[in-house]
């Protein structure tokens, strides 16, 4: 099912998650006023968002050598 947010539509998937990692995100989700599911998607966002950052600056670098 696919769900509007932001003008943006989700997908639904299935994720096991191991009980360490799930209690941790509930915790910050609850700190954080979102529920655990925005919670995993601004998580990922925010690793994804890292992930590029460097793989930019990475290319940067070698491009001035």
């Amino acid at each position: 099912m696919r769900e509007p947010v932001r003008g943006q539509y989700l997908i639904a998937v299935n994720v096991r998650f191991p009980a360490d990692l799930h209690k941790r995100l509930t915790q910050l989700a609850t700190k954080e006023y979102r529920s655990l599911n925005r919670q995993v998607i601004v998580l990922i966002q925010e690793a994804l968002d890292a992930r590029e950052g460097q793989e930019k600056k990475q290319i940067d670098e070698e491009g001035s050598e």
